[in-house]
């Protein structure tokens, strides 16, 4: 008879000594026994092939996941539309400015438009990652129910 620890909950388990497969009485778990050498054991716990959750892929042909790749891209494209919109309107002022100085953020016809630009192309960066993160988490419990 011997003693080997358990390696889930680290109670002392006992043994028949030659035998390669023991369940912990506390915690249930399933433990392989190796003998290295003499006098030195190695416990593990036993792993089935069929325990290991393998997260299933969705397939391509799958039309709903499609539609949500659709959108996803879609507010990938709303966020580079603002992002560009924001840097149209940055290089239009640094040439107002190298041309005109810091006079010309006076005239109101200009402040007005640059406002403009600016709410639009930050509502389309503010709005295409909402719409993303929205969408990711749909085709996260959607792959989850497919699972």
């Amino acid at each position: 008879m011997m003693e080997v620890k358990c390696p889930e909950c680290h109670s002392m388990v006992a043994a028949e000594d030659g035998s390669d497969f023991v369940v912990c009485p506390v915690c249930g778990a399933d433990l392989d026994i190796t003998e290295i050498e003499e006098g030195v054991t190695l416990v593990s716990l036993r792993k089935e092939e069929g325990e290991r959750k393998k997260k299933k892929l969705v397939p391509l042909d799958d039309s709903v996941a499609e539609d949500y790749m659709k959108w996803q891209m879609a507010a990938v494209i709303a966020v580079l539309i603002g992002v560009v919109g924001i840097l149209l309107l940055a290089m239009s002022m640094a040439q107002e400015i190298m041309q005109f100085g810091f006079y010309f953020l006076q005239q109101p016809r200009y402040a007005v438009l640059s406002s403009l630009v600016m709410l639009v192309s930050l509502g389309f960066i503010v709005g295409g990652i909402v719409l993303y993160r929205y969408v990711r988490k749909e085709i996260t419990s959607y792959e989850d129910r497919l699972n």
